[in-house]
Formats: C-alpha cells, sequence, structure tokens
C-alpha cells in the first residue's frame, strides 16, 4: 500500500515563526512554492504561510504592516496534517474535501515531509497507466460489482 511517505517531497522548504515575513516571501519566491510550513527548532509544526496569508500585506488597511513583522503574525495556525503512514487514498480524501494546495506529512508531530495536489497528479496518472496496461476485465473488475458486469440485451 502506497503512503504519504513515499510521495512526500523531504526534506522540506520550512521557516521559522520569528523569522521576518519578508525572508518568508523571498524563500518562497527563490524555491517557487505558494507557501511555507512555519516549525519550530524541533520541527515540530506549529502553522503555515501560504500565498493567501502574504496577500494581507497589500491590505490598506493593514496598519500593524513593517517589514520587521515576523511570520507568526501572518500565518494560519489551524493546519490540516496527515500522518506519513497514511494510506494515499486517505492524501486524495483530505485533498478533494478541503481547499489546500500543500499537506504537511507529520510523524509524532514533527514534520517529516509535504504531499502537494501536483504530487497527487502523479499518482493518479501512474494508477492510469497501470490500469490501461492490463486487459480489460482485470482494470475495470475493482471498479465494478458483479451485479454491474452483467451483460444486457439492447430492446428490439
Amino acid at each position: 500500500m502506497l503512503t504519504a511517505s513515499d510521495i512526500m517531497t523531504s526534506p522540506v522548504v520550512s521557516i521559522a515563526p520569528n523569522a521576518l515575513i519578508e525572508h518568508a516571501l523571498e524563500k518562497m519566491l527563490h524555491h517557487d512554492v505558494s507557501g511555507l510550513p512555519v516549525v519550530e527548532r524541533d520541527n515540530r509544526l506549529v502553522g503555515v504561510i501560504s500565498e493567501f496569508d502574504t496577500l494581507m500585506l497589500l491590505d490598506p488597511r493593514q496598519e500593524e504592516y513593517s517589514p520587521v513583522a515576523p511570520v507568526a503574525h501572518f500565518m494560519s495556525t489551524d493546519v490540516l496534517t496527515i500522518d506519513a503512514d497514511a494510506p494515499v487514498t486517505d492524501v486524495a480524501s483530505v485533498f478533494l474535501r478541503h481547499p489546500v494546495r500543500r499537506l504537511p506529512v507529520v510523524r509524532d508531530g514533527r514534520l517529516v515531509g509535504i504531499v502537494s495536489r501536483g504530487d497527487m497528479i502523479a499518482i493518479v496518472r501512474d494508477h492510469r497507466r497501470t490500469m490501461a496496461s492490463l486487459p480489460w476485465s482485470d482494470a475495470v473488475a475493482p471498479l465494478t460489482s458483479p451485479a454491474e458486469t452483467q451483460s444486457v440485451t439492447p430492446e428490439a
């Protein structure tokens, strides 16, 4: 069974909560990522700073903006995660139920990797290629019940 740890990217580009927001912006642009997990020194996940979170820097009502503001001031702390040993089907379920682009992978509360929607697209492609290489009856068998595989005689 394929798990989150099998498909995750590791090591993860991350940032500390006390890092400057300007550093986070530079890091996101440099690594061409849309968000960064925010971790403490022990790699404990405490939040995520996403491109969406950084948009508040453009809000004219943002009175507290300062170039020396910490990432913790802007990050989201209600972060969805997936356990490293979770099956890929669980990862897909999270992406289907929630509008997130990335899913931090944790083991014992510590960040060990990240799975993106792009990683999942590769899994879908590989699965479809595998199914296409099987004889038709073997490829559709997991998708149908015995009742659904019975032939139907067209009406005259």
